[in-house]
């Protein structure tokens, strides 16, 4: 997975020619055979493109890229894109989460648009699976929940072999045992099923003994938090207020019946809303400011990049919609432009769904000044 860091890096770079490939790839079906000859053609519009260019000998260029074809290890470990950045010091591949356009890109400067989806990927939300014999604390983003845990989470006491009051006397040996018919035994019998005020007991320690590590990971982590679990699990656990002070949100069910994709699909729409907060408040202001002709923003490109390498640009808004095609066009190189000042300026660069930006645009930005 591309870090930010790693992301920065390929937005800020100038190297020419650059070369940038995209590619969705599948992880089952007959299309997995096909993916490799995809990156094959694409490799040889890469080689027509950068000879029409004048590179003397673009095989030499684009020679680790095609090492790649024949790589079985690389193309077993493949998820839902593929990303090649290509210059002549380096070959750098990245295995995205997201769907990306195919296309192939020559210029200076790495083609970056299709990647910005990727900034938010570290919006990072903390997943807490709660059933009675086993719950787990995880780490979401927008693309997936991960597998591994973050922290050892308490067990229930009836897995932990850890024995209560009423236990105790009941599974003791028989001259220490109690009356079995004593009428302050309740409904239970001695090698019957605990009493409903036990089990409750029981669940309420165990969800106040999660909530108390979690709200202590969470102090050294603050993220958004959501809870998987049945409405009585969940409810316990609520009942922590610093908890609920980090609550996104709780899905209703029972998280041993949910797989990776179906855990992150629920878990991620309870954050969604707060994690789109920040670019819906961007775009009212935008919408605000343009309605007024105030110069504090600016629509279409060729303004914007010239802002953004004087450093003016506070907040960048660029359409999510892909490139299609494989040649950039001049508004294409304006757009890639503007993201590479704005980031080097210290700017935000956010991503909105077409037709969200004002007055139809392609891009916007706020300005600093």
């Amino acid at each position: 997975m591309m870090t930010r860091t790693q992301l920065h890096d390929l937005i800020t770079a100038t190297p020419d020619p650059a070369v940038s490939l995209y590619l969705p790839t599948h992880t089952t079906g007959r299309e997995v055979r096909q993916d490799p000859i995809r990156l094959k053609n694409l490799l040889t519009q890469a080689r027509v493109q950068l000879a029409d260019r004048g590179v003397a000998d673009p095989d030499t260029m684009l020679e680790p890229a095609s090492a790649l074809l024949d790589d079985g290890a690389f193309w077993a470990d493949r998820r839902a894109g593929l990303a090649v950045f290509i210059d002549r010091e380096q070959t750098r591949q990245f295995s995205l989460p997201l769907v990306v356009t195919e296309s192939v890109v020559v210029g200076e400067g790495f083609a970056v648009r299709q990647l910005l989806p990727m900034l938010d990927a570290d919006q990072r939300f903390a997943v807490l699976t709660v059933t009675e014999r086993a719950s787990e604390l995880r780490l979401g983003s927008r693309f997936s929940v991960e597998d591994a845990t973050v922290v050892e989470l308490p067990e229930h006491p009836l897995r932990s072999g850890v024995e209560s009051d009423y236990q105790n006397p009941v599974n003791a040996s028989p001259p220490n045992r109690p009356n079995v018919g004593a009428h302050n035994i309740g409904n239970a019998q001695v090698y019957g099923d605990s009493p409903p005020e036990f089990r409750k007991a029981q669940l309420l320690a165990y969800a106040g003994a999660l909530a108390k590590t979690v709200e202590a990971w969470l102090v050294r982590n603050p993220m958004p938090l959501v809870i998987v679990a049945d409405a009585e699990l969940a409810g316990h656990v609520q009942q922590s207020a610093a908890l609920r002070a980090r609550l996104a949100g709780v899905v209703d069910a029972n998280p041993a019946a949910l797989d990776n994709d179906a855990l992150h699909a629920a878990a991620f729409e309870q954050v969604a809303r707060s994690f789109r907060a920040r670019t819906d408040e961007v775009l009212d202001e935008a919408h605000r400011l343009a309605g007024r002709n105030d110069g504090r923003v600016l629509v279409g490109p060729r303004q914007i990049a010239d802002a953004a390498a004087g450093s003016r640009v506070a907040t960048l808004i660029v359409c999510g919609e892909p490139e299609t095609g494989d040649a950039r066009t001049p508004d294409d190189e304006l757009v890639e432009a503007a993201i590479r000042g704005t980031v080097l300026g210290g700017g935000d660069v956010l991503v909105a769904d077409p037709g969200r930006l004002p007055d139809g645009a392609d891009t916007v930005a706020l300005l600093r000044y």
